[in-house]
């Protein structure tokens, strides 16, 4: 007996609905496994097919260009020309984000770009890009860039994949409302990829993103590295990033939809179900995806921490030691066994723009070695907490001390027992009055000198930290050094002027300078100042010691009280800089000295009349880039190659091989053969600006003082005191060695 209202079930209408279900099924099949016959073709893409100037193909090459990947040529929709947004969320990895402009921005039009000040997991988090935003000045006019708040838990619930869905659907729906009726808004048919910023296609398969038809939902088949390019995953490809066309604001598929594989949750929900199977497509080796491929183990640790797989943050796997075998041996980060991972050897198969600069993206090419090519593993702990302006290796190199703004002195000791960590901080933190803006060791490990903002000179006993005041200058005090040779301490102040004090009779003389003055060295002999105006002048240090005993006058203001200006320099010369000097460091054999710029250059002089044709300038610490300079005749933006010039912070020269070292404001440190005028090596790009560095007497170790150098023209902002470190680095036995002429 039947319900009422209850039809009767007719197995002859089961037929041709299961009928129905299973050619939907074949054919969903039969296309699924078609679609890995899409192999992205670089043969293909030659510049003798392809226009350099526009990367477009030629007419006449398009449609058979399209064929041959498997998909017919692009229909333009109406009168615009079809444009290509690159969608991603950026969190910390200013790299990635370098590589990734460099690489994509003459194949792509705009890159969406949002941030967050939260973690998926609600951690609070700096807003990187925003603060950085100079650094990326040659593709301003390509970015658009949002910060989206989360709205939190109270919103979103616990759960943090709702989270990251939440912000990735901001790529759409956050942003191209805001586009309409601007020249940037998005067009039927432009392209929409959506990806993560580690996941970069290949430049070729841009081209064909631009000129071919595909379908709704385009996977854009990854080549899986983990760490650097010289780990690959052992099993199938990565199956991102993903790629859409734009059909307006409420019918595009979501970004979150996409990157999962969802059905639309727009229309209806059944067809959109067989859609979601049925318009879809992969592209095989189509683009890169490098995975924890960080510089810095504190990267690492970040990353795990701000992971939807919460499971996967455990103290095992953020411990820097377990994260830097698990690299450096190319096993999974998290322990998981049934990962695996294949050294590529020689791998050729990377951005070009890593490759062009390997230098300072050797992490990303090798993790062998010791620390795994990881560059913050000789970060000594306790840094201060605001930008450092100096630091100095005493004579016996045991003790470290460093000075900042932040009003300190911090003295790290060595710990030879310990190989990993040479440097510890010895738990003494000097307070002085006012920002110290520079320090020199005395005669043994007990005494140091300092100057700073406070116009005072100061000696600093380390045991007792008492300080005394050996004479004040009429502004804030900028160099200080000590001639051990002579006894005596020499500073110069931004009262155009340096005083000259003498250790054993408590004097001092004060000697008027023409032109304020910026970097202050010393050899056994001389005393260089360097000021505005290019002038250089050097004095002779023993001259200036009976000076100070004949006419000089105590701290207490005994003894006479005038400026000495017969004294004459021993020598007086121009700056073969033409800008701002930013440092002096002098030859170990005081036969000459270096000095570098804020633009971008070092220059190398000899002391001597008759040695002064060896000098020297070169340029250093700039980065060739790609800029915009206008849309040219044929409507295609133009861009050319510039250079973008970071001053030159910090020179340091090596005791024994006679080598030296510059710092920018790149946040590179390289070593240079003054003799030959070859780069010995460079080091792998730090956290930020290189502020300071000193190699020890003995030559083993350098030590680098990196923060925030101000390059931005953010002096009023609050300096970040996790972007603050101090590095020592441990060198190899002629890791510092100079290099033969060619």
């Amino acid at each position: 007996m039947l319900l009422p209202g209850r039809p009767r079930f007719r197995p002859s209408r089961l037929l041709p609905l299961l009928l129905v279900t299973a050619a939907v099924g074949l054919a969903t099949f039969a296309y699924r496994h078609k679609t890995r016959l899409h192999v992205l073709q670089p043969d293909l893409y030659r510049w003798s097919t392809i226009g350099p100037s526009q990367n477009l193909l030629l007419p006449e090459k398009i449609a058979s260009f399209c064929q041959a990947h498997g998909f017919a040529q692009y229909v333009k929709r109406g009168a615009h020309e079809r444009k290509v947004y690159d969608l991603f969320l950026f969190a910390t990895e200013l790299d990635w984000l370098e590589v990734r402009l460099h690489t994509l921005s003459p194949y792509v039009d705009f890159f969406v770009i949002v941030e967050s000040r939260t973690t998926f997991t609600g951690l609070p988090k700096p807003v990187v890009l925003q603060d950085h935003w100079d650094q990326f000045a040659p593709f301003h006019s390509k970015i658009i860039h949002r910060v989206i708040d989360d709205p939190g838990s109270a919103v979103l619930g616990s759960i943090t994949w709702d989270h990251e869905d939440f912000l990735r659907n901001a790529l759409l729906h956050g942003v191209f409302p805001e586009l309409v009726g601007t020249w940037r808004e998005a067009h039927e048919g432009d392209v929409l990829i959506v990806s993560d910023v580690d996941e970069i296609p290949k430049p070729e398969t841009l081209v064909v993103l631009r000129k071919c038809e595909f379908p709704d939902r385009l996977t854009l088949r990854s080549d899986f590295y983990y760490y650097s390019f010289q780990w690959l995953h052992a099993g199938e490809k990565w199956a991102h990033p993903q790629v859409t066309t734009y059909r307006g604001l409420t019918s595009t598929i979501p970004p979150k939809d996409l990157r999962n594989g969802e059905p639309a949750t727009h229309g209806f929900l059944c067809l959109n179900h067989v859609r979601s199977w049925w318009q879809r497509a992969d592209l095989w080796d189509a683009a890169w995806h490098c995975s924890s491929c960080f510089a810095t183990v504190r990267e690492m640790q970040t990353k795990m921490e701000s992971f939807s797989h919460t499971s996967w943050d455990t103290a095992e796997n953020r411990d820097p030691k377990t994260i830097i075998e698990r690299v450096g041996g190319g096993r999974d980060l998290f322990g998981r066994e049934d990962q695996v991972y294949e050294r590529a050897v020689e791998n050729r198969d990377v951005p070009a723009y890593i490759l062009q600069h390997s230098d300072r993206f050797g992490y990303l090419l090798d993790r062998d070695g010791e620390h795994a090519g990881f560059t913050d593993v000789d970060e000594l702990d306790s840094p201060p907490s605001d930008a450092i302006s100096s630091l100095r290796f005493s004579s016996s190199n045991n003790l470290l001390a460093v000075a900042s703004w932040d009003r300190s002195i911090s003295v790290y000791q060595r710990t030879p027992d310990t190989p990993s960590q040479p440097f510890t901080f010895s738990g003494t933190r000097i307070q002085c009055r006012a920002p110290v803006l520079d320090i020199a060791w005395g005669a043994d490990d007990s005494a140091l000198y300092s100057v700073g903002l406070d116009h005072d000179v100061l000696s600093i006993n380390l045991e007792s930290q008492e300080q005394t005041v050996l004479s004040t200058h009429e502004a804030a005090c900028n160099k200080v050094a000590y001639s051990r040779e002579q006894g005596i301490v020499l500073s110069t102040s931004w009262d155009s002027t340096f005083h000259v004090y003498n250790t054993s009779t408590n004097q001092f003389l004060r000697v008027p300078l023409p032109a304020k003055p910026f970097a202050l060295g010393l050899t056994a002999t001389r005393a260089i100042i360097a000021m505005a105006e290019r002038k250089i002048f050097v004095y002779d240090l023993q001259a200036l010691r009976m000076l100070v005993d004949q006419a000089g006058r105590s701290a207490n203001g005994t003894g006479p009280n005038h400026d000495v200006t017969e004294i004459v320099p021993w020598q007086q010369r121009e700056s073969s800089l033409k800008f701002m000097t930013r440092a002096i460091a002098c030859m170990p054999d005081g036969e000459g000295f270096a000095t570098s710029s804020i633009e971008g250059r070092v220059g190398v002089e000899w002391l001597e009349a008759g040695e002064q044709g060896k000098t020297y300038a070169f340029k250093c610490h700039r980065q060739t880039t790609t800029a915009a300079v206008g849309i040219g005749e044929d409507e295609e933006e133009e861009q050319k190659e510039v250079d973008v010039v970071y001053p030159v912070n910090a020179l340091a020269f090596h005791p024994l091989h006679g080598t030296f070292a510059t710092g920018g404001g790149d946040g590179v440190v390289c070593v240079w053969d003054a003799q030959t005028k070859r780069r010995v090596r460079q080091y792998p790009k730090l956290a930020a600006s290189v502020a300071a560095m000193d190699f020890s007497s003995d030559g083993r170790f350098l030590a680098i003082g990196v923060s925030p150098g101000f390059e931005d023209g953010k002096e009023d902002e609050e300096v970040d005191a996790g972007s603050v470190s101090v590095v020592v680095r441990e060198l190899g036995e002629n890791e510092a060695k100079g290099k033969p002429a060619k």
